[in-house]
């Protein structure tokens, strides 16, 4: 492959347009470069101005633990491993109840592994999970090993609390083999798969079977795998993401039969453009608990440095395409408002229009008002004290951009270039950006972004939404070709990178971001809705955003609001109720996300925009400043009039009423009921207030030191109170 030129870049994107006064040392550099187009034209010399040293690209993610599910602590649970006849058992002894992982080598997949809790039958977790092994061209999956292998094994090696075995899968002169590691620690069976052949093409962790009365349970930010309730015990398994050496980790969640149901994980090993696949590397945790949060995953990432800051923010994102000129008018009608701890998203500002000929976005767009109308925006924001953040993306690449390369473009395995996002409006496909290669274009415009239009922050589309598993290059001549893990670590370094340049907070899209907490410091917190079908109907389990997200990052919303209203992939754009906005706040604050105001039109002009803003300001904000720090150190739920842990709300099908404490004092009550009112009496005396509550029958907004004997929450209200 050839190498990118990256001074032709550069080259461009200064042709024509004047740099911006900044009040920062800089430095500069001679460069030539050959531009090159449909017609001949010499080499230019060009001066390119920059802002001090350049930013070193960051080094891949350090993780600080282990994704494995993890107990709050190790007391009153014990684990030990041994023999049984032909089953070797794996038992976990904790609180008077007794799990088993029953292993018992038969047929080389997971229908050789049950599950036993206390004095019940045992069940298959993962009924015919295992790999799926290439022959002749034919991929034969593990539940027909049986006809079309000669499966053996060797003696298993038991060692403390761990067993290992090796497995043969023998075809005519073609003998495959791999090699399970069975480990318990605490409640959960870990298994690590390792094999040195490339025929192995997947490995699945199915489905469960023998499982009567089963659900799979949808945990909200939860987004790559299901928690599957059995009786009132509670079961994950999933792949760990960080070693990983798969092309794709992906979820499975559907109902097979009325004792049968997909809730965990497959991972796919993909040949690349040369036929190869990578030799299988996974680590498969598998946990069985009463508690609920027992069976979440960690997420073993640093926190987000700018915590602290994007709880003192609510976050206006303008999408309109309307002028600059106009937001900037918005802005200075807030800021005489005396409207403060704005961070304001600017998405629409490129040259081509949204979604076009990226990743070239600069000059500003001219039909918008052009560089110097964006500039006075930005300084508009930062005489007011808000943070100003542009859109990036270095995901799509376009064929109509100045600086498209077919070389920089992510491949398929049949060699054809892998498709992004096509944008309807226009009728342009872009493509995918090979995760090697975004680096060449984000060191070349992100710092010139900055420098020009004086961000202080940034909007990173879609890299924090997508599974990483689906932005794969398969190019063969690329270094770590077809590994999902390879395009997680680029996207991570990125978002670093882009930390150090705008110096201040990055922000993103939501969706998979779990995987990236702590590596951005915030998203528009979408989270993707259960069998309703729509996020604003369903039920807010807060705990595990709350137990194992919250303490990584400052997210913001639930969402945006034409995705949070929708059914499936219907979207509602525009015509939302008061009470649609109110439960939209209301889930904001169980979830203790910072408040979100979406642009003008999605509320009906800008009177109805700036209403909006002020609600988020004086009821939202306050609350985010208490909680986004804070620690959670209860949370329950109100089913028929007492207060009851999440797994009993779960039991019940009853999770719509919320009550948090933190270690601040703050107590939060959250009604997302979707008809009923709950009337809420605090435990203590009551020095703050916030709330949304019937007064007299009618809805009544407050903040401040008013104390009432109890509170009316109707749906889609709140209280929020500091002892």
């Amino acid at each position: 492959m050839k190498p990118f030129n990256l001074v032709l870049i550069v080259s461009i994107l200064l042709a024509g347009c004047a740099p911006t006064t900044v009040n920062t040392p800089t430095t500069s550099a001679t460069v030539t470069t050959t531009l090159q187009n449909e017609t001949s034209i010499p080499t230019q010399t060009v001066v390119l101005t920059s802002t001090s040293t350049p930013i070193p690209i960051p080094q891949a993610p350090q993780w600080t633990g282990s994704v494995a599910p993890s107990l709050p602590t190790d007391g009153g649970v014990e684990n030990r491993v041994y023999q049984s006849g032909r089953d070797y058992i794996f038992e976990v002894s904790t609180d008077g109840t007794i799990f088993q992982y029953q292993y018992r080598p038969s047929t080389g997949s997971l229908n050789d592994l049950r599950l036993k809790i206390g004095g019940g039958r045992s069940f298959l977790p993962s009924n015919f999970g295992g790999p799926s092994i290439f022959i002749s061209g034919i991929e034969i999956p593990p539940w027909e090993f049986a006809s079309n292998f000669q499966m053996s094994h060797n003696e298993p090696i038991v060692t403390g609390n761990s067993l290992e075995i090796v497995w043969y899968a023998r075809s005519g002169e073609q003998t495959i083999s791999y090699t399970y590691r069975f480990s318990l620690m605490g409640k959960t069976l870990t298994l690590q798969v390792d094999s040195d052949s490339t025929d192995i093409s997947e490995f699945t962790l199915d489905r469960s079977e023998e499982t009567p009365g089963a659900k799979l349970l949808f945990i909200p930010y939860l987004s790559t795998f299901n928690v599957l309730q059995y009786q009132d015990h509670f079961i994950t398994a999933f792949f760990d993401w960080t070693k990983s050496e798969a092309s794709s980790v992906t979820g499975l969640s559907s109902t097979f039969s009325d004792q049968s149901l997909y809730f965990g994980q497959t991972v796919r090993y993909i040949a690349n453009t040369k036929n190869i696949r990578n030799p299988v590397h996974e680590t498969v945790y598998f946990t069985v608990s009463d508690v609920l949060r027992e069976v979440f995953p960690n997420i073993p990432n640093p926190p987000s440095p700018y915590r602290e800051v994007l709880a003192n923010r609510v976050i206006l994102d303008m999408w309109e395409g309307i002028s600059f000129d106009t937001d900037k008018d918005l802005l200075e009608l807030l800021r005489k408002k005396n409207i403060k701890d704005i961070l304001f998203i600017e998405h629409v500002w490129q040259k081509c229009e949204y979604d076009n000929c990226y990743p070239e976005v600069i000059p500003a767009n001219e039909r918008l008002g052009g560089d110097s109308a964006l500039i006075e925006l930005s300084k508009t924001a930062r005489d007011a004290g808000y943070l100003f953040a542009l859109h990036e993306n270095y995901v799509d690449i376009y064929p109509n951009a100045s600086v498209w390369d077919p070389d920089v473009v992510a491949l398929n395995p049949d060699g054809t270039q892998v498709n992004a996002w096509y944008n309807e409006s226009t009728q342009m496909q872009s493509y995918l950006l090979s995760p090697s290669r975004i680096f060449d274009f984000a060191m070349v415009y992100s710092p010139e972004i900055h420098r020009r239009y004086g961000t202080t922050a940034s909007f990173f589309d879609v890299h924090t939404a997508a599974n990483p598993s689906y932005k794969v290059d398969f190019n063969a001549e690329v270094e770590n070709n077809s590994r999902m893990s390879f395009t997680f670590s680029e996207y991570s370094k990125l978002l670093a990178y882009a930390r150090l340049v705008h110096e201040g907070p990055i922000l993103g899209e939501g969706g998979d971001h779990f995987l990236y907490a702590g590596m951005v410091d915030g998203v528009e917190a979408q989270y993707l809705a259960d069998e309703s079908g729509s996020s604003s109907t369903t039920p807010p389990i807060v705990d595990f955003e709350l137990l194992k997200v919250h303490p990584l990052m400052v997210n913001h919303g639930v969402g945006y609001y034409e995705r949070y209203f929708s059914r499936f992939e219907s979207q509602q754009w525009s015509g939302f109720t008061t009470e649609n906005i109110y439960n939209y706040m209301a889930t904001e604050i169980a979830f203790c996300h910072a408040g979100f105001v979406p642009s003008p039109n999605r509320l009906g002009g800008a009177s109805n925009w700036i209403e909006q803003v002020e609600r988020e300001v004086e009821l939202v904000l306050p609350i985010q400043k208490e909680c986004a720090l804070a620690v959670p150190l209860n949370i329950l739920y109100h089913v028929n009039d007492e207060f009851v842990s999440v797994e009993k709300a779960l039991i019940a099908d009853q999770a719509w009423q919320v009550f948090v404490e933190y270690d601040s004092g703050l107590q939060i009550y959250v009604n997302r009921h979707a008809s009923e009112n709950w009337e809420v009496t605090p435990s203590s005396s009551q020095s703050w207030v916030d709330y949304s509550a019937l007064v007299n029958g009618k809805r009544k907004d407050y903040v401040g030191n008013e104390n009432l004997d109890s509170y009316i929450l109707p749906p889609g209200g709140w209280l929020a109170v500091l002892p």
